[in-house]
């Protein structure tokens, strides 16, 4: 009987079996490749350990991106309330001027006499 290198015959008190045994070459390989998936599996988790730092840090930034823009909005909205109070006095102040000008005319209508500018 031919047997395969990875098949060994063995006899036991007349039985004939066959167990399924590894040549140390081929042990070695499987040992190898063990170290090598072992070592990329180091390599990923030192990757995945730097790209979870970096979304942190994005994390961190985006935060701070967050506070900035309603810090913004805030002083957008203030200067928005400024605008619109400084409208209401030129406005005020428009109107205020019109009136002096009208009361101007009517004292020079009523006097005769035109103030000097």
């Amino acid at each position: 009987m031919s047997t395969s290198p990875i098949f060994r015959l063995y006899e036991s008190q007349g039985d004939v079996s066959y167990t399924l045994t590894e040549s140390p070459a081929k042990k070695k390989r499987k040992r190898d490749e063990i170290k090598n998936a072992n070592a990329k599996v180091g390599g990923l988790s030192k990757e995945l350990l730097e790209v979870q730092t970096f979304m942190l840090k994005l994390n961190n930034k985006t935060e701070e991106l967050k506070t900035l823009v309603k810090e913004s909005t805030k002083t957008k909205t203030e200067i928005n309330n400024k605008t619109e109070e400084l409208k209401t006095l030129v406005k005020e102040s428009t109107k205020t001027k019109t009136e002096i000008k009208a009361a101007t005319r009517e004292l020079v209508n009523i006097v005769g006499i035109r103030p000097k500018n």
